[in-house]
């Protein structure tokens, strides 16, 4: 399994187990850079992981990003800016002359 689809799932779970909405969490994460820490404080203090901020001398995750499920979405948000950064990957199975 890829590491985003751990830290993906992690997520998933961090957020029904606090009941906080998803992208408030992933949004923590991404800011905060520790995914123990952003588990901790949304058993703690939920109000902590909704107003997470980046903090100086604190690791942050390399690229503030939207994740997209489908090309479609990517899609959609290319619209409302004037570049996007993708990042695909194909199955390792896949036949590289056909994709």
């Amino acid at each position: 399994m890829a590491i985003g689809a751990v830290d993906r799932a992690l997520l998933t779970a961090i957020a029904v187990a606090s009941k906080l909405n998803l992208e408030k969490v992933r949004r923590a994460y991404m800011t905060m850079g520790d995914i123990g820490h952003i588990a901790e404080l949304s058993l703690a203090d939920p109000n902590a992981v909704e107003a997470a901020e980046i903090t100086i001398f604190d690791p942050v995750s390399p690229m503030l990003a939207e994740m997209a499920n489908s090309i479609r979405d990517v899609l959609e948000y290319q619209k409302a800016w004037h570049c996007i950064r993708i990042q695909v990957r194909r199955c390792a199975s896949a036949d590289p002359q056909t994709g």
